[in-house]
Protein backbone atom coordinates (compact mmCIF):
# COMPACT_ATOMS: atom_id res chain seq x y z
CA UNK A 1 0.00 0.00 0.00
CA UNK A 2 2.58 2.20 0.80
CA UNK A 3 5.44 0.88 -1.59
CA UNK A 4 8.05 0.60 1.21
CA UNK A 5 11.09 -2.03 0.96
CA UNK A 6 10.65 -5.22 3.11
CA UNK A 7 13.25 -3.38 5.18
CA UNK A 8 11.28 -0.41 6.48
CA UNK A 9 8.11 -2.65 6.84
CA UNK A 10 10.18 -5.12 9.48
CA UNK A 11 11.21 -1.75 11.06
CA UNK A 12 7.59 -0.25 11.18
CA UNK A 13 5.95 -3.14 11.95
CA UNK A 14 8.33 -3.61 15.36
CA UNK A 15 7.92 -0.01 16.21
CA UNK A 16 3.55 -0.30 15.87
CA UNK A 17 4.04 -3.92 18.06
CA UNK A 18 6.30 -2.04 20.91
CA UNK A 19 4.50 0.87 23.23
CA UNK A 20 5.15 2.66 26.29
CA UNK A 21 3.20 2.14 29.57
CA UNK A 22 2.66 6.02 30.34
CA UNK A 23 -1.01 5.19 31.57
CA UNK A 24 0.62 2.92 33.85
CA UNK A 25 1.18 5.41 36.96
CA UNK A 26 -2.42 6.32 36.56
CA UNK A 27 -3.82 2.69 36.52
CA UNK A 28 -1.58 1.99 39.54
CA UNK A 29 -3.05 5.37 41.41
CA UNK A 30 -6.58 3.77 40.80
CA UNK A 31 -5.58 0.47 42.04
CA UNK A 32 -5.78 -1.59 39.24
CA UNK A 33 -2.89 -2.59 39.11
CA UNK A 34 -2.48 -5.68 40.15
CA UNK A 35 -5.59 -6.69 37.64
CA UNK A 36 -4.75 -9.85 36.17
CA UNK A 37 -5.10 -8.00 32.52
CA UNK A 38 -3.32 -5.48 33.65
CA UNK A 39 -0.27 -7.94 34.27
CA UNK A 40 -0.80 -9.39 31.18
CA UNK A 41 -0.31 -6.34 29.37
CA UNK A 42 3.16 -5.62 31.13
CA UNK A 43 4.10 -8.55 30.37
CA UNK A 44 3.77 -8.43 26.75
CA UNK A 45 5.03 -4.92 26.88
CA UNK A 46 8.11 -6.35 28.33
CA UNK A 47 8.66 -8.52 25.64
CA UNK A 48 7.80 -6.63 22.52
CA UNK A 49 10.01 -3.78 23.69
CA UNK A 50 12.69 -5.89 23.88
CA UNK A 51 12.02 -8.02 20.95
CA UNK A 52 11.75 -4.41 19.20
CA UNK A 53 15.39 -3.07 20.25
CA UNK A 54 16.70 -6.29 19.22
CA UNK A 55 14.81 -5.94 15.82
CA UNK A 56 16.59 -2.28 15.84
CA UNK A 57 19.91 -3.65 16.16
CA UNK A 58 19.74 -5.93 13.36
CA UNK A 59 18.40 -3.01 11.09
CA UNK A 60 21.21 -0.92 11.92
CA UNK A 61 23.78 -3.37 11.26
CA UNK A 62 21.69 -4.12 7.94
CA UNK A 63 22.20 -0.52 7.17
CA UNK A 64 25.74 -0.20 7.88
CA UNK A 65 26.37 -3.42 5.42
CA UNK A 66 28.32 -5.56 8.65
CA UNK A 67 24.96 -8.20 8.59
CA UNK A 68 27.10 -11.76 8.73
CA UNK A 69 27.72 -14.98 10.43
CA UNK A 70 29.88 -13.57 13.02
CA UNK A 71 27.53 -10.10 13.47
CA UNK A 72 25.04 -12.59 14.62
CA UNK A 73 27.08 -15.15 16.50
CA UNK A 74 28.19 -12.23 18.17
CA UNK A 75 24.73 -10.52 19.13
CA UNK A 76 23.48 -13.60 20.31
CA UNK A 77 26.34 -14.57 22.51
CA UNK A 78 26.92 -10.90 23.79
CA UNK A 79 23.46 -10.95 24.29
CA UNK A 80 22.94 -14.07 26.58
CA UNK A 81 26.25 -13.00 28.34
CA UNK A 82 24.85 -9.47 29.42
CA UNK A 83 21.77 -11.41 30.30
CA UNK A 84 23.06 -13.97 32.69
CA UNK A 85 25.12 -11.09 33.97
CA UNK A 86 22.37 -8.94 34.87
CA UNK A 87 19.71 -11.29 35.53
CA UNK A 88 21.69 -13.68 37.59
CA UNK A 89 24.65 -11.88 39.43
CA UNK A 90 22.99 -8.21 39.89
CA UNK A 91 20.49 -9.82 42.14
CA UNK A 92 23.54 -11.45 44.22
CA UNK A 93 25.03 -7.86 44.47
CA UNK A 94 21.73 -6.18 45.29
CA UNK A 95 20.81 -8.87 48.31
CA UNK A 96 24.12 -7.96 49.42
CA UNK A 97 23.92 -4.49 49.18
CA UNK A 98 20.88 -3.80 50.69
CA UNK A 99 21.42 -6.63 54.03
CA UNK A 100 25.00 -4.75 54.86
CA UNK A 101 23.57 -0.67 53.87
CA UNK A 102 20.68 0.28 55.72
CA UNK A 103 20.88 4.33 54.86
CA UNK A 104 17.95 5.02 52.48
CA UNK A 105 20.00 7.46 50.25
CA UNK A 106 22.16 5.17 49.64
CA UNK A 107 20.40 2.39 48.74
CA UNK A 108 19.07 5.13 46.40
CA UNK A 109 22.49 6.11 44.73
CA UNK A 110 23.10 2.16 44.90
CA UNK A 111 20.44 1.38 42.15
CA UNK A 112 20.95 4.12 40.13
CA UNK A 113 24.38 2.72 39.99
CA UNK A 114 23.30 -0.41 39.03
CA UNK A 115 20.73 0.73 36.04
CA UNK A 116 23.95 2.33 34.70
CA UNK A 117 26.15 0.01 35.02
CA UNK A 118 23.66 -2.16 33.53
CA UNK A 119 22.98 0.55 31.04
CA UNK A 120 26.87 0.04 29.74
CA UNK A 121 26.37 -3.72 29.78
CA UNK A 122 24.00 -3.17 27.34
CA UNK A 123 25.93 -1.02 24.76
CA UNK A 124 29.07 -3.41 25.00
CA UNK A 125 26.58 -6.01 23.99
CA UNK A 126 25.94 -4.26 20.76
CA UNK A 127 22.05 -3.69 21.86
CA UNK A 128 20.29 -0.42 23.32
CA UNK A 129 21.60 1.20 26.62
CA UNK A 130 17.70 1.09 27.66
CA UNK A 131 17.49 -2.39 27.75
CA UNK A 132 20.15 -2.84 30.18
CA UNK A 133 18.02 -0.19 32.57
CA UNK A 134 15.02 -2.63 31.75
CA UNK A 135 16.60 -5.81 32.76
CA UNK A 136 18.15 -4.23 35.76
CA UNK A 137 14.83 -3.27 36.88
CA UNK A 138 13.55 -6.83 36.65
CA UNK A 139 17.10 -8.14 37.97
CA UNK A 140 16.12 -5.33 41.82
CA UNK A 141 12.37 -5.15 41.12
CA UNK A 142 12.08 -8.90 44.01
CA UNK A 143 14.65 -7.04 45.68
CA UNK A 144 12.48 -3.78 46.63
CA UNK A 145 9.19 -3.68 48.89
CA UNK A 146 6.44 -2.35 46.50
CA UNK A 147 5.53 -0.68 49.49
CA UNK A 148 9.00 0.31 50.95
CA UNK A 149 10.01 4.07 50.80
CA UNK A 150 12.59 3.26 48.26
CA UNK A 151 10.33 2.29 45.54
CA UNK A 152 8.29 5.53 46.52
CA UNK A 153 11.43 7.16 45.89
CA UNK A 154 12.26 5.57 41.92
CA UNK A 155 8.47 5.91 41.16
CA UNK A 156 8.60 9.13 41.63
CA UNK A 157 11.64 10.27 40.11
CA UNK A 158 10.63 8.12 37.41
CA UNK A 159 7.55 9.03 37.17
CA UNK A 160 8.40 13.33 37.63
CA UNK A 161 11.21 13.46 36.24
CA UNK A 162 12.41 10.65 33.63
CA UNK A 163 9.24 10.63 31.75
CA UNK A 164 8.51 14.23 31.35
CA UNK A 165 12.19 15.00 30.32
CA UNK A 166 11.56 11.97 28.09
CA UNK A 167 8.14 13.25 26.14
CA UNK A 168 10.41 16.59 26.05
CA UNK A 169 12.96 15.01 23.76
CA UNK A 170 10.21 13.14 21.53
CA UNK A 171 8.85 16.19 20.98
CA UNK A 172 11.96 18.26 20.14
CA UNK A 173 12.27 15.51 17.54
CA UNK A 174 8.73 16.24 15.50
CA UNK A 175 8.49 18.80 12.62
CA UNK A 176 4.84 19.51 12.59
CA UNK A 177 5.77 21.36 9.12
CA UNK A 178 6.27 17.76 7.53
CA UNK A 179 2.67 16.53 7.96
CA UNK A 180 1.28 19.69 6.33
CA UNK A 181 3.80 19.83 2.97
CA UNK A 182 2.10 17.14 1.22
CA UNK A 183 -1.38 15.11 0.49
CA UNK A 184 1.10 12.11 0.59
CA UNK A 185 2.28 12.68 3.93
CA UNK A 186 -1.34 12.94 5.71
CA UNK A 187 -2.29 9.67 3.89
CA UNK A 188 0.95 8.24 4.93
CA UNK A 189 0.65 9.36 8.72
CA UNK A 190 -3.40 8.34 8.43
CA UNK A 191 -2.12 4.90 7.53
CA UNK A 192 0.17 4.39 9.72
CA UNK A 193 -2.16 5.55 12.85
CA UNK A 194 -5.09 2.98 11.88
CA UNK A 195 -2.57 0.36 11.59
CA UNK A 196 -0.92 0.50 14.90
CA UNK A 197 -4.52 1.68 16.82
CA UNK A 198 -6.45 -1.43 14.67
CA UNK A 199 -3.52 -3.28 15.21
CA UNK A 200 -3.57 -3.25 19.15
CA UNK A 201 -7.40 -3.04 19.08
CA UNK A 202 -7.13 -6.83 17.20
CA UNK A 203 -4.63 -7.90 19.76
CA UNK A 204 -6.77 -7.00 22.61
CA UNK A 205 -9.66 -8.19 21.83
CA UNK A 206 -7.91 -11.47 21.09
CA UNK A 207 -6.20 -11.51 24.76
CA UNK A 208 -10.08 -11.07 26.02
CA UNK A 209 -11.06 -14.32 24.28
CA UNK A 210 -8.01 -16.15 24.57
CA UNK A 211 -7.90 -15.46 28.50
CA UNK A 212 -11.71 -15.25 29.21
CA UNK A 213 -11.62 -12.06 30.19
CA UNK A 214 -14.25 -9.59 30.99
CA UNK A 215 -15.01 -6.41 28.20
CA UNK A 216 -13.74 -4.54 30.86
CA UNK A 217 -10.51 -6.31 31.18
CA UNK A 218 -10.49 -6.24 27.50
CA UNK A 219 -10.49 -2.58 27.16
CA UNK A 220 -8.33 -2.16 30.26
CA UNK A 221 -5.98 -4.06 27.89
CA UNK A 222 -6.22 -2.03 25.09
CA UNK A 223 -6.05 1.59 26.80
CA UNK A 224 -2.57 1.27 27.77
CA UNK A 225 -1.37 -0.12 24.60
CA UNK A 226 -1.33 2.47 22.24
CA UNK A 227 0.76 5.00 23.45
CA UNK A 228 3.14 5.42 20.47
CA UNK A 229 5.76 8.15 22.32
CA UNK A 230 8.14 5.08 22.63
CA UNK A 231 11.90 4.84 22.97
CA UNK A 232 11.52 2.89 19.65
CA UNK A 233 10.66 5.84 17.84
CA UNK A 234 13.29 7.60 19.07
CA UNK A 235 16.49 5.37 18.89
CA UNK A 236 15.06 4.92 15.03
CA UNK A 237 15.38 8.18 14.30
CA UNK A 238 19.05 8.54 16.10
CA UNK A 239 20.50 5.31 15.08
CA UNK A 240 19.40 4.95 11.49
CA UNK A 241 20.57 7.19 8.62
CA UNK A 242 17.73 8.49 6.10
CA UNK A 243 18.89 6.99 3.21
CA UNK A 244 17.19 6.16 0.02
CA UNK A 245 17.83 2.66 0.14
CA UNK A 246 15.59 2.39 3.53
CA UNK A 247 12.42 4.07 1.90
CA UNK A 248 11.93 6.71 4.40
Amino acid sequence: MLNFSVLTSVLFASLFSSQTLITYPLISKLGIAKNRAVNITVGGTMITDVATLLVLAVVVGMVQGDVGLSFWVKLSVSFLVFGLIVLMIFPLIGRWFFKKVNDKISQYIFVLVMIYFAAVLAELAGVEAIIGAFFAGLALNRLIPHTSSLMNRVEFVGNAIFIPFFLISVGMLIDFKVFFNSFETLKVASIMLTASIGGKYISSVVARKTFRFTKEEGKLIFLPTPSRTNEFVVLSLAKIPLKPSINF
